[in-house]
């Protein structure tokens, strides 16, 4: 018949996706330009934090109030297309988005969104410029992470009233 067959048409597809991007991040692009915003502010959430294991309820209880800001979309995807793009589409965390804000390639207001977000998920608490802070999950607040062992979080058992007038404990001698 002389046509394409199935196979040489989705090769010749490929082949032409991957000329028209030249790496992974044209095709994070065109997949960022689908997703789902919610998604989209998840995966930011992961890359931003350098974890793959958020608290879901938390990021959900979050995006609501970041949408009321009139940049918010364009800030989620511009950053995550950032990102993801000089991460090769993983989590890289904090050092990595440091770097990438002291490089110049996340702009100011990218640069601030991301650092206003890692503020957010450690204390638990949002904070915006004319309105009241909104607490979102004490509980959820990924500063308890960093506090495991040293305290219990709140409403776990572990703390008895007045503890803190008590010498602290000898790890070495458990007394």
């Amino acid at each position: 018949m002389g046509g394409l067959s199935r196979r040489e048409a989705v090769a010749s597809a490929v082949a032409a996706i991957a000329a028209l991007g030249g790496q992974a991040g044209f095709l994070a692009r065109a997949f960022a330009a689908t997703e789902p915003l919610p998604a989209l502010f998840y995966r930011l959430s992961q890359s931003a934090l350098g974890r793959r294991a958020l608290p879901r309820g938390f990021a959900e209880r979050l995006l609501p109030h970041v949408l009321k800001e009139a940049w918010a979309e364009k800030h989620i995807r511009t950053a995550l297309s950032i990102i993801g793009d000089e991460s090769g589409g993983g989590p890289e965390g904090p050092d990595r988005v440091a770097e990438l804000v002291a490089a110049g390639r996340l702009r100011d207001g990218e640069a601030w969104f991301v650092r206003h977000l890692l503020t957010t998920y450690y204390t638990g608490i949002y904070y915006y410029e004319g309105a009241p802070p909104v607490q979102l999950g004490g509980r959820d607040a990924l500063i308890w992470d960093v506090l495991d062992g040293l305290i219990t979080r709140p409403g776990q058992p572990g703390l008895v009233a007045g503890y803190w007038a008590e010498p602290p404990v000898d790890p070495r001698t458990m007394k």
